[in-house]
């Protein structure tokens, strides 16, 4: 699968990629939510792990500008800041999931078998 991981922390976006090129998966990475939109255009990933909190534009602006581009898109939300409710929103806004950090890789492993089920 193409994965897109966007996350304005390098050590978590270098966690993330390490482990899902590991898996066999081809990934690109994007710091920021401006960025994330133009990886979108250009790569057409099939999955997306999104950040919540980043400079320039949130995960919440770009989960629904990606939306908008595409309702094809999935989209997993990653953070470590989201309460409840505002995962609920994310959903309900289009993600497919909702991972907390620190990331449990047994758990995001289980999550692609499922993405790539879907696609």
């Amino acid at each position: 699968m193409k994965i897109l991981v966007v996350d304005d922390e390098e050590p978590i976006r270098s966690l993330l990629t390490d482990f899902l090129e590991a898996m066999g998966h081809q990934v690109v990475e994007a710091t920021n939510g401006v960025q994330a939109l133009f990886m979108i255009r250009e790569v057409m990933p099939d999955v997306t792990f999104l950040d919540i909190r980043m400079p320039h534009m949130d995960g919440m602006e770009a989960l629904r500008l990606m939306k908008e581009i595409s309702s094809q898109f999935i989209v997993v939300i990653i953070s470590g800041i989201a309460t409840t409710d505002m995962a609920c929103d994310l959903l309900r806004y289009g993600a497919f999931d909702y991972i907390n950090k620190p990331i449990d890789f047994k758990h995001l492993q289980h999550l692609l078998k499922t993405v790539e089920d879907q696609l």
